[in-house]
């Protein structure tokens, strides 16, 4: 009987210490800062910072309570609840996509060859989200927390932000072209 509660007492803490964290970013939280200016909303920054290194270390995006799947593959399901009704009274889907940076998905501004290889300014992934059937926001990110979020014009009109870093680096891209009539590819 000894035995037994001394291997009980010596075991459950292994299984305890060995038991999965819990995951401790929402994803209808951080969906809903991705769609917003997360980087000036201070309860947005620790869980999108948190996101990103998660993501980098091969997790999955989180769940979202209030999640559907759009309808094409390739996409984490994600519809907002409340989402707008559009007059046809469908709603149209909000989602995001989560995707490694390529040639060919990162934008202009970002792309480089360094020593022969592509890089998009160090950005591992972007995560899109598109809102109310609107591609909204595109944000680029690394493991060390690094970002930039790129709106599309339809987001900068409704979030009522412009001249951001993203709008900056594409205005630098654009005067390097007239300069150099080169895009350095």
């Amino acid at each position: 009987m000894k035995f037994r509660a001394f291997l009980a007492a010596a075991i459950v803490p292994l299984m305890l210490g060995a038991a999965p964290a819990a995951r401790a970013v929402d994803g209808c939280l951080v969906l809903l800062c991705l769609a917003g200016n997360w980087s000036a909303i201070a309860q947005c920054v620790a869980p999108v910072e948190e996101l990103f290194r998660d993501l980098a270390l091969g997790q999955p995006f989180p769940s979202c309570s209030f999640a559907s799947a759009p309808s094409f593959p390739g996409s984490l399901p994600t519809n907002a609840a409340g989402a707008a009704t559009q007059a046809s009274g469908v709603r149209a889907p909000t989602y995001f996509t989560l995707e490694g940076l390529s040639q060919q998905n990162c934008p202009v501004q970002y792309a480089a060859q360094v020593f022969g290889s592509f890089s998009c300014s160090g950005y591992l992934g972007a995560v899109n989200v598109t809102v109310n059937g609107v591609t909204w926001s595109q944000t680029l990110w690394n493991p060390d927390g690094a970002s930039v979020t790129c709106y599309s014009s339809a987001a900068e009109s409704a979030l009522g932000i412009s001249n951001t870093p993203c709008d900056q680096a594409q205005a630098a891209y654009n005067a390097r072209l007239v300069t150099t009539g080169s895009t350095g590819w």
